[in-house]
């Protein structure tokens, strides 16, 4: 290393401008000016070529020419990053570096500083996570943290999964528990090109793991993401909405959807826009059928009740979809789902007729 006099802003221009900076100062010999601020520079080699071998990379090797002299103190004595961070790995016996491909330049830059300490961790540059537009992640992608993952229900297995697969690959498993990712995973098979963030991929990982995770588990998550309020009402109704999150939930891509999905057990005042009370309206002519034919039924089960709505439907010559979907519609507002008996059924023959009687207006 050396000490480099020379103007600060000068050195600061030559570094913007992305010059490999050898100071003048380097093998000098006048004399130094007085009372003078000075810097120290690591005095790289210029012969040769400096290498790395990587285990994620490979063998990634620069003609030493190419390296700057870079500051290691500064002209106050503070140590620069490219110091300070050698210097701390070395102090902890850091077996295994491991950064992000940007940083490939800099390992090369400290190599000699490492040689100096006879110290040779093993490295890993890992490539940058892309947008879905194939450029660098940054702050103005407004990149989501873990809380507001789990804010828009996406289950903490769904994301350690998703992370998993960034960039890493078993074959051509898709789906890793905790357990098999903690004993499958190598880092040498992390690929070399750039990982893109893939909301799709993301959802339909959520999607499985909802539809493998358990209905008091999934009641549990729901409750978290609900208001005192929802919560109340939920508890109330816990063996309604146990049923109901079993029966919608291979239909969900999030938490927030299978909560959206079951609102209507806690929510009797359905919302329609215009095309579902076009869908009532058209079917009129059949409400009072419906009305009926329920309101005769002793024994409120799902067989029952599925023998009852084939019955309108033969009995008035109509499709299954036009009995379905307006029924569906009175009961829990929306106009495709799952099985509509087991809606009916879920809900009870008081709580189907009232709503009936008070969404689907003639």
């Amino acid at each position: 290393a050396y000490k480099c006099f020379n103007d600060e802003n000068l050195m600061k221009n030559n570094e913007n401008k992305k010059n490999k900076i050898k100071s003048e100062w380097r093998d000098s010999k006048k004399k130094p000016p007085k009372n003078s601020k000075y810097c120290i520079r690591i005095k790289s080699p210029i012969n040769g070529s400096t290498y790395i071998n990587d285990t994620i990379q490979g063998k990634v090797q620069i003609e030493n020419i190419e390296l700057d002299d870079f500051v290691i103190l500064r002209s106050d004595m503070t140590p620069t990053f490219l110091l300070s961070s050698v210097f701390d790995d070395y102090e902890m016996k850091v077996t295994d570096i491991i950064r992000g491909d940007d940083h490939l330049t800099n390992s090369l830059r400290q190599k000699v500083l490492f040689n100096f300490l006879d110290y040779s961790p093993n490295f890993s540059h890992i490539s940058l996570i892309h947008n879905e537009q194939n450029q660098k992640l940054s702050k103005r992608d407004m990149a989501l943290s873990v809380n507001d993952y789990r804010g828009k229900g996406i289950l903490a297995k769904s994301l350690i999964n998703y992370l998993l697969r960034m960039g890493w690959s078993h074959g051509n498993q898709e789906f890793f528990t905790l357990n098999e990712a903690i004993k499958l995973f190598q880092i040498k098979n992390i690929g070399k090109s750039p990982t893109r963030l893939d909301e799709k991929k993301l959802l339909f990982l959520n999607n499985f793991y909802i539809k493998s995770e358990s209905d008091d588990s999934l009641y549990d998550e729901i409750q978290r993401l609900s208001s005192d309020q929802e919560s109340n009402s939920l508890k109330k109704l816990k063996s309604k909405a146990i049923l109901c999150i079993n029966l919608f939930k291979a239909r969900c891509e999030t938490i927030k959807d299978l909560k959206n999905k079951i609102n209507f057990l806690i929510n009797s005042k359905i919302q329609l826009d215009s095309m579902d009370q076009e869908i009532l309206n058209k079917s009129n002519n059949i409400k009072d059928e419906i009305i009926s034919e329920l309101s005769k039924i002793n024994d409120w089960n799902e067989i029952n009740l599925q023998e009852t709505v084939k019955n309108i439907v033969n009995r008035l010559q109509l499709n299954f979809k036009q009995v379905a979907q307006p029924l569906r519609l009175s009961v829990c507002g929306q106009v495709n789902g799952p099985s509509v008996s087991s809606i009916l059924f879920i809900l009870g023959k008081n709580e189907v007729l009232e709503r009936i009687n008070k969404v689907w207006k003639i």
